[in-house]
């Protein structure tokens, strides 16, 4: 995956993480809080993905 792509999905989903447990705080609700923790951990997990080179 190009690098740029894989950094702009990481940025677009640590903001979906920070606006679900912003909505979470202002709501209430669970929902929010859930999938602002699946937006995270699918952040984390791309960030130390490692990449295998078959050359």
């Amino acid at each position: 995956m190009n690098i740029w792509l894989r950094v702009g999905v990481l940025v677009v989903l640590l903001v979906g993480a920070l606006l679900c447990y912003g909505a979470s705080f202002s709501t209430g609700a669970i929902v929010f809080i859930v999938l602002g923790v699946v937006f995270e951990l699918a952040f984390w997990v791309g960030l130390f993905k490692t990449t295998t080179h078959n050359s």
